[in-house]
């Protein structure tokens, strides 16, 4: 199960009695798209695995009509092999589909966490690309100089996060570099389908959503130990008790 659902609402709650409803309101809308873009995944990743099971139970009757063939033997494929290599290639689509969106998705999740992030803490990003990618680039480790924040274990976070599934999804997925190369799912009995694109693999979804999930984690608890370097405080010092009348 999930753990940062939870923590977003718990989040929101711990910023409510310390600012405004407007900036409550603001945040939690901010917030609330890493919710739904995490339900996505949560979606995505059952869905994955029940193409990963298809893939492979096709795969396996395909193997299968191989062992029993005459070996050495050429042959014509017969009407029931063609159709289980016409079912074979329908799975195939499937679960490249399932993961590459996975992919889209993690992305556009990781995104808006850098956008709450640097709306959070009076940050403004150039918004040239992704904003994880600036964010991990070095506008992270500025804010955490300027505000003497300690955000090491967060920035390795951003850092393994960027190659993973930010470099994947832009580099593999969106712009290929190589436009030459086929793709291709690979199935390894207890690991389910990889997809192999440009010489890249897929990891397993469920690795990688345990993975967003922390990191979701560890940024909220992040953001809630420095409020006071945030908007929270900011407030304060943009609303200055009104001077008595002379």
């Amino acid at each position: 199960m999930l753990k940062a659902p939870a923590k977003i609402v718990e989040f929101i709650d711990w910023v409510e009695p310390q600012v405004s409803v407007e900036v409550r309101n603001s945040l939690a809308v901010s917030v609330g798209h890493w919710h739904q873009y995490l339900a996505y995944l949560a979606i995505i990743l059952p869905r994955a695995e029940a193409a990963d099971a298809a893939y492979h139970e096709v795969t396996e009757r395909l193997m299968e009509s191989a062992r029993a063939a005459t070996r050495g033997v050429a042959r014509s494929m017969t009407p029931a092999e063609q159709a289980v290599v016409g079912a074979l290639e329908l799975r195939s689509i499937v679960a490249h589909l399932e993961i590459e969106s996975f992919y889209v998705f993690a992305k556009i999740l990781l995104d808006r966490v850098a956008d709450s992030m640097a709306r959070y803490f009076g940050l403004t990003l150039l918004r040239h690309g992704s904003s994880h990618s600036e964010l991990q680039s070095g506008a992270f480790k500025n804010l955490c100089a300027r505000r003497t924040m300690d955000g090491r274990s967060i920035q390795a976070m951003l850092d393994d996060l960027r190659k993973r599934i930010v470099d994947h999804r832009t580099k593999v997925i969106e712009h290929l570099n190589e436009p030459d190369f086929a793709r291709a799912i690979l199935y390894n009995p207890g690991a389910g389908a990889k997809m192999l694109l440009a010489g890249c693999m897929t990891e397993p979804l469920a690795t990688l959503l345990e993975e967003v999930d922390s990191y979701v984690v560890s940024i909220l608890a992040f953001m809630q130990a420095n409020g006071r370097h945030s908007i929270i405080e900011q407030r304060e010092l943009e609303s200055p008790p009104t001077a008595p009348a002379s």
